[in-house]
């Protein structure tokens, strides 16, 4: 069997991997440091139980689904978005909050906690550009389907001639539309 690159399934190994260091980072460092406040002991931990939450609960079932399940390109292109918007707003983002203001009280103070905030940068930066990607394509794609332009080529086509008119018999041509004040 011949593994293929599949942009889901890298997904889905980025951020088990994220979950992994943010859980050691969690319950290994921040719980143990005196230097954090204990609103940020306990929340730390909190934020990164949630992600892993999301991440095992419906984003890698999701994921998985986008991979080999999907049947047409735009359900795969909806399932990956689904996912990381979830994983992007209720993982990436809190933690990425949260480990930027540590980094901003103390700087770099363990290994653990380091690597968790490279990898968290990396993770909110890269996240947020395929987010908006992804975002403005579906928007764009919805815009397509609730404005195509179908009725304007068939239009013109039917009505070549009057615009291939001269402009100034298409200027002197009356109106063809009533008003309500000339009824």
């Amino acid at each position: 069997m011949k593994l293929k690159f599949h942009p889901s399934l890298t997904v889905l190994v980025w951020h088990g991997v994220c979950g992994i260091i943010a859980l050691i980072t969690a319950f290994g460092w921040a719980k143990g440091d005196d230097h954090l406040s204990s609103a940020t002991r306990i929340a730390y931990p909190t934020i990164a139980l949630t992600y892993v939450t999301i991440y095992l609960v419906a984003a890698g079932p999701i994921l998985l689904k986008a991979a080999f399940d999907a049947l047409t390109p735009q359900e795969t292109s909806r399932l990956q978005f689904t996912a990381g918007s979830s994983l992007w707003i209720l993982g990436d983002l809190p933690l990425f909050i949260a480990n930027f203001v540590i980094y901003l009280d103390q700087g770099f103070v363990s290994i653990p906690q380091g690597i968790e905030f490279i990898m968290r940068m990396i993770s909110f930066l890269f996240g947020f550009a395929l987010l908006w990607i992804s975002g403005l394509n579906i928007a764009i794609n919805w815009l397509h389907r609730r404005n195509t332009c179908d009725e304007d080529l068939t239009d013109w086509a039917q009505n070549r001639n009057r615009w291939q008119q001269p402009a100034d018999s298409f200027h002197r041509r009356e109106s063809t539309v009533a008003f309500a004040a000339d009824s």
